[in-house]
């Protein structure tokens, strides 16, 4: 057979989950529109029915004008929780209000770039003079997540966070606290984010982010979706050739142990799959993945999960063997 990497095409940043996109984005029914008004009715009865809808309809706000009210509520929400941000006199205090403005910037509130960027400034100074509070340092980390999950009107909120510090904060809040389940899954969750741009991916691998994440998988070994978002981070951080460096027995081991300890979740299977994946085709590993039992784990993975057995990359790990 040809050397592994031959039939295994370049490494592909495995993308956020589609559940996790809010609800209306995800219903795919179109909404039901009245009669046009030239149509003509099947049955004269139904004519003043239809007027009345009309009616109800121009009275209602468009999809338009409701999702700019939706942003326009979030970018005030956004501001309100700047201003107790900024206002905070106690660490409790100051931790709720960065919550609420993670889940603002979630809903578009910080979508702008002047205000984004002003958010970051807020948090990253928050983050900065409290870096004792994990409290905090998880909400400042959930705050740049959901900057990254939003993108912004201009695509430029993951560049942003990087340049404006919010990185390295993270970074600098999973290396302060590691037995902090709190920061290291808001931590993990950004990472798998910040990790689809080449430049971010650069500095996270360049300041220890490989690294960071494997110890909290071997510290938090218990927690699902920590398990789960962090092999899909290592499966972006990954696709840069330098990680090279990183994959090693260790690495490869704490994947197999969450795909061993979670054999009937679905997500961290799959996440996991890739992450291999990944591991081999940077890194030239076929041999110690499967010497460690992971295309073993491969199989078990496309047995148990219909979804699995029909990826790629699946696919191509176990015909190699």
């Amino acid at each position: 057979l040809p050397p592994p990497q031959a039939q295994l095409p370049q490494p592909q940043a495995q993308l956020p989950p589609p559940q996790a996109q809010p609800p209306t984005q995800a219903v795919a029914v179109p909404e039901q529109q009245p009669a046009p008004e030239a149509q003509p009715m099947m049955q004269a009865h139904r004519e003043a029915e239809v007027e009345a809808e009309r009616a109800r309809s121009a009275a209602a706000p468009s999809a338009a004008s409701r999702q700019s009210s939706g942003s326009s509520d979030a970018r005030e929400q956004v501001h309100t929780a700047l201003g107790l941000v900024r206002a905070a006199r106690n660490d409790d205090t100051r931790a709720e209000a960065l919550e609420r403005l993670a889940h603002a910037a979630r809903q578009g509130g910080a979508s702008q770039t002047a205000l984004r960027r002003e958010v970051i400034t807020a948090v990253v100074h928050a983050m900065a003079d409290h870096g004792e509070d994990h409290v905090l340092q998880a909400a400042g980390c959930w705050v740049m997540w959901a900057l990254c999950k939003e993108r912004g009107e201009d695509g430029q909120a993951m560049a942003d966070v990087s340049t404006g510090g919010g990185l390295e904060w993270v970074l600098h809040a999973m290396s302060s606290h590691p037995l902090s389940f709190q920061v290291q899954e808001a931590a993990i969750a950004a990472l798998w984010q910040m990790a689809m741009e080449d430049s971010s991916r650069a500095f996270i691998c360049n300041q220890g982010g490989i690294t960071l994440v494997k110890e909290a998988m071997i510290t938090h070994a218990s927690a699902a979706e920590l398990q789960e978002n962090a092999c899909n981070a290592l499966s972006n951080l990954v696709i840069l050739p330098d990680s090279v460096q990183y994959i090693d027995e260790e690495l490869v081991g704490v994947v197999l142990k969450a795909m061993q300890r979670y054999p009937a979740d679905s997500g961290i299977q799959e996440a996991a799959v890739f992450a291999l994946y990944n591991f081999i085709s940077t890194a030239d590993c076929y041999d110690m993945v499967e010497d460690l039992g992971g295309i073993d784990g491969v199989k078990q993975a496309m047995a148990m999960h219909p979804a699995i057995a029909d990826l790629d990359e699946a696919q191509v790990m176990v015909n190699e063997d």
